[in-house]
């Protein structure tokens, strides 16, 4: 497979950069007005609605722009990344399986050690090579086998639940928890 190669004509290129400057200048002036502006009065309360719906309106122009030149980049990639998946699958497995017996084979030589330490009979216990560029790492993990007998200090509240308790009309107080109001301001794109 040939990766495509994503170049925008002279022409293309001068009309795109001609409409990020234009658009870079309407935005300096927008944020200096928004900056500046004071909303007092039910006609600068009015501005601002009509103002935060044109900011809305450009912001979408301006993100479908974006995505259009971004879409078939990120095609691109997604068909490379298909390309090559396969065979990085494939070795990832291979690495996964050889390290399982190459652990296997260690934990083995371990337990042959150990027996051969608690025998009464002398026997040389086996002794594992290590090759360069091949070590074990021990690293400390950890499972629950008991819920209930986990200290309250290492159990955490799941926002999951806790939402779901909410959106379902859960009127009841959870213990810990505050249920509040968050006002934010929704603009409609259209009219």
């Amino acid at each position: 497979m040939r990766a495509q190669q994503i170049t925008l004509s002279p022409t293309l290129q001068t009309e795109a950069e001609r409409d990020i400057a234009t658009e870079g200048e309407i935005t300096s002036i927008m944020v200096r007005m928004v900056d500046t502006a004071v909303i007092n009065s039910p006609e600068a309360y009015a501005w601002a609605t009509d103002t935060l719906k044109a900011i809305a309106a450009r912001h979408d122009d301006i993100e479908a722009k974006r995505k259009s030149w971004v879409g078939p980049l990120t095609n691109v990639t997604r068909n490379i990344n298909a390309f090559f998946k396969p065979t990085t699958d494939a070795y990832k497995r291979a690495e996964q399986s050889l390290k399982s017996k190459m652990l296997a084979y260690m934990a083995a030589q371990e337990q042959t050690r150990v027996l051969a330490m608690q025998s009464a009979a002398p026997v040389t216990p086996p002794v594992i090579e290590t090759v360069e560029g091949v070590q074990v790492r021990r690293v400390r993990r950890w499972r629950v086998t008991n819920p209930e007998l986990v200290p309250a200090q290492f159990c955490s509240p799941d926002p999951v639940k806790i939402q779901a308790h909410l959106d379902n009309g859960g009127l009841e107080a959870i213990r810990g928890v505050e249920f509040y109001w968050d006002e934010t301001l929704a603009v409609s794109r259209r009219g």
